[in-house]
């Protein structure tokens, strides 16, 4: 029996095992990116299992992290409290060099009027995943991925951004800029953002 980091087994099923159910159909799934074993088929089970159907509203990220996984998030945080703070900053940003964090950030309902969800690119009450954290002169730049993949960031420093200071940024060697979103076929859910503006929406956060 297989195991990933001893904790999510997996079994090959035999033959009788994939006709338990009433459809007598099994379920499957891939994930558009190749090599990746997140796939929408684990969190749909997950959410099958511990809501009302796959609705997410009301479920935590704290909470999805411990029943797949069984790490054990740190209490939530602040996102202001980090984001704006050099010291915590700088040391966030050390954790992300060295793989040593797993980061969630939160949209909360409230956070802006639904009607600009798709005009900001953000979803209210979604949790993202923060995959990195740098400094580029004197702005802190947040690297976001958007589970969902279809949405992300439209304004400032985003594909979109026509008038922003996106080119003087390219400038710098260790500024990525998001070019998935030229492609929706590739498009991945990743995007950019400053921390001012990341605070404006996200407000909650948890880490690992």
């Amino acid at each position: 029996m297989p195991e990933i980091d001893d904790q999510l087994r997996c079994e090959t099923l035999e033959d009788w095992q994939k006709y338990i159910n009433q459809s007598h159909t099994l379920v499957v799934a891939h994930s558009i990116n190749a090599g990746e074993l997140w796939v929408s088929l684990i969190e749909k089970a997950y959410l099958q299992a511990i809501s009302n159907g796959y609705d997410s509203q009301g479920v935590s990220g704290n909470e999805a992290i411990y029943y797949l996984s069984r790490f054990i998030p740190d209490g939530t945080w602040n996102v202001s409290m980090i984001f704006n703070n050099d010291r915590m900053f700088d040391k966030l940003q050390k954790h992300f060099a060295n793989n040593e964090v797993m980061v969630l950030i939160t949209i909360p309902y409230g956070a802006f009027p639904d009607f600009e969800e798709d005009n900001l690119g953000l979803d209210l009450n979604q949790t993202y995943a923060l995959l990195n954290v740098i400094r580029v002169g004197n702005r802190k730049l947040l690297l976001i991925q958007n589970p969902k993949r279809e949405k992300v960031w439209t304004k400032n420093l985003s594909i979109q951004d026509q008038n922003g200071s996106k080119d003087e940024l390219l400038k710098i060697k260790r500024y990525q800029s998001e070019t998935s979103e030229d492609n929706d076929t590739i498009k991945d859910g990743k995007f950019n953002i400053d921390s001012e503006d990341a605070t404006k929406y996200y407000k909650s956060g948890t880490l690992n």
